[in-house]
């Protein structure tokens, strides 16, 4: 039998956010955070032992993330403003995306961001909403396909 291959994640950002996201990835066996950007380096060490995970994977720029061969999956946990210019390098270098909402604060960023999955089908992407999984939000996810408001032009 195959052994399964471990996602190997890059993450970014090691605030409270960070942290706890950081916590449920090292409870699986089938990803692994091989590196942490973190501006704070002593916020990031510090997550890192809590996780005991190796100082080493803590890199000082995010670019190391991106143009890490050995990383499959960018995880963005940044503060909002850096989602989008973060979420399409990683995109632009091959990686999958998983990032905490908004996924961006420019409309431009965000309008980027769908042209890239569009032209890359193969990435996958996610955006984090804690009631994604919500019955009334799928309900609604529904209602919205179905056609029930009409076209939808504009969502606040």
């Amino acid at each position: 039998m195959s052994k399964m291959k471990k996602i190997k994640i890059g993450f970014v950002g090691a605030g409270w956010m960070g942290g706890v996201q950081m916590q449920r990835i090292c409870e699986r066996n089938d990803a692994e955070i091989v590196a942490l950007f973190e501006k704070n380096a002593d916020r990031g060490k510090e997550v890192l032992k809590n996780l005991k995970l190796s100082e080493n994977i803590l890199v000082s720029d995010f670019n190391e993330i991106i143009q890490n061969k050995n990383i499959d999956t960018v995880w963005l946990v940044s503060p909002n403003s850096f989602h989008g210019p973060q979420s399409i390098a990683a995109m632009q270098a091959g990686k999958h995306v998983f990032c905490e909402k908004p996924s961006a604060t420019k409309f431009n960023d965000f309008c980027r961001q769908i042209e890239l999955e569009k032209a890359n089908p193969n990435l996958k992407t996610f955006v984090d909403y804690i009631l994604y999984f919500d019955s009334l939000e799928q309900r609604l996810r529904k209602m919205v396909a179905d056609g029930e408001f009409g076209k939808i032009t504009q969502i606040q």
